[in-house]
């Protein structure tokens, strides 16, 4: 998932009020659109070009554009995913060449499940952390294990269950 992702997500907006009489009367607000663009840390150049055309290009009602950055994740873009976005590592061209690489690591990314993320990292003990938990994929196998780091704080251990519970449904 390192090149850019037009997503469409429609938004509520509330507007300033001043009279609480107004609220009741009115509602929750209008309806609007927003268009994120996220680009992984290894876009090139032209990749986040193309992105944000295609945004453009999708832009029937002439709502925001925002482009995200991996890494860099505002809540609203992820709770788009209700803690279900996984950042791989790679490009698409390459995902056959790795598929003998049978184990994957994810480290476990977010303060709220439904702001948790996975993001792949090298598959070497080397890249566990002392404060993060990751989870340990084998897909081949049917097999997943999740470590938490000795300093692992609780929310992070919380999103880290509720991530690997995702993925043992699907």
């Amino acid at each position: 998932m390192d090149t850019g992702v037009p997503l469409s997500v429609a938004v509520s907006v509330v507007g300033k009020r001043q009279n609480p009489e107004l609220v009741r009367v009115a509602g929750a607000g209008k309806e609007k659109c927003c268009y994120f663009f996220w680009q992984g840390r290894n876009s090139t150049v032209s990749e986040k070009g193309t992105s944000a055309l295609m945004t453009v290009e999708l832009d029937e009602e002439r709502g925001a554009q925002v482009q995200v950055q991996q890494g860099k994740e505002p809540p609203c873009f992820l709770q788009c995913f209700n803690g279900g976005m996984i950042v791989h590592s790679g490009r698409r061209e390459e995902e056959e060449e790795n598929a003998q690489n049978e184990w994957r690591l994810y480290c476990v990314r977010g303060e709220v499940p439904v702001e948790g993320h996975l993001l792949e990292v090298a598959c070497h003990c080397s890249s566990l952390r002392s404060r993060a938990s990751m989870i340990l994929l084998s897909v081949n196998r049917a097999i997943i294990y999740l470590w938490h780091g000795c300093k692992a704080q609780p929310h992070t251990r919380d999103v880290g269950r509720t991530a690997a519970c995702r993925i043992k449904e699907q």
